[in-house]
């Protein structure tokens, strides 16, 4: 796993993560933009991650945005323009757990419990990680 990150400005990044694909032929490279509500103390780049330290005060809460692309920093970038600015972090989770039960309630899988937790285990693979693979 190869990691890299560009700093924008204090509290801002872009970051780019490939790695070898599952059948060994390729890599395949995440490009994301990465915008912090509080400006990190550090950032280290080590073994293929990328960490942010943060100085808080008990109980503070740290926010980071990100956007992800399988094209390109900019259009991570872009990605993050195009949202509603007022998106929050309980809103965004809120609404991704309705998508997930709208998703899974459109299917019921009938059998061995053993079978069902693997159909539901790919399904989620599947759409675990929905990103844009042309323009």
């Amino acid at each position: 796993i190869n990691a890299s990150k560009n700093i924008i400005n204090e509290y801002e990044f872009t970051a780019s993560i490939s790695a070898m694909n599952v059948c060994d032929k390729g890599r395949f490279t995440t490009h994301y933009y990465i915008k912090c509500n509080k400006k990190p103390i550090a950032t280290v780049d080590s073994n293929g991650k990328i960490i942010f330290r943060f100085k808080t005060k008990e109980d503070e809460v740290v926010e980071l945005s990100v956007t992800a692309s399988s094209l390109s920093q900019s259009e991570a970038i872009d990605e993050y323009n195009s949202l509603d600015p007022h998106l929050t972090f309980e809103k965004v989770r809120k609404e991704g757990e309705d998508q997930w039960e709208n998703l899974l309630s459109k299917i019921e899988v009938r059998g061995d419990s053993e079978y069902e937790k693997l159909y539901y285990t790919h399904l989620y693979h599947i759409f675990l990680n929905p990103v844009v693979t042309e323009s």
